[in-house]
């Protein structure tokens, strides 16, 4: 369909311009990640709230803003050691989690039967997780720790069991 007359040609200005949502800088979401979720302001929670909202992997599992708001104003922060354990195997789920920084290991107990379940790299692997081991009264003659994956920053884990 043709429009009478001459043609004018359209031109957006500043306000018709959608913004740019940018990441709040990392230093900024953890500094507001610290504070007490009862006693942030509104602008600590949309600090956590712009950071949530434009992780993909945080979107997909919280699907609407509603439940990002949630999150923004319930989220703790969490600063593990190299070494530390988060939760154990079995242990009831308190939350998921985001990493932020860092990675985390995902150890799993091996339950050994016979000597011919052993192999070099388990006994590699033992060593590395002695202090663990100790930790968890496991005795390296019946028991093993596996190291079956690494989640690094960026993504989330224990959302599956706490859901």
């Amino acid at each position: 369909m043709k429009c009478p007359g001459k043609k004018v040609p359209l031109y957006l200005g500043k306000a018709h311009r959608i913004p740019q949502i940018k990441s709040p800088p990392h230093e900024e979401v953890v500094q507001a990640l610290k504070i007490n979720p009862s006693k942030r302001t509104n602008e600590q929670i949309q600090t956590i709230f712009r950071c949530l909202l434009l992780n993909k992997n945080l979107l997909n599992l919280l699907e609407n803003p509603e439940r990002i708001e949630t999150a923004s104003k319930e989220a703790h922060y969490v600063s593990l050691k190299r070494g530390e354990v988060l939760f154990f195997e079995g242990d009831e789920p308190d939350g998921w989690y985001f990493i932020l920084d860092g990675s985390v290991d995902v150890i799993i107990r091996l339950y050994l039967i016979a000597e011919d379940c052993l192999s070099e790299a388990d006994d590699n692997e033992t060593t590395e997780f002695a202090q663990l081991m100790d930790k968890m009264s496991l005795d390296s003659q019946i028991d093993r720790l596996k190291r079956v994956n690494v989640i690094n920053e960026g993504q989330i884990f224990g959302q599956h069991a706490y859901l």
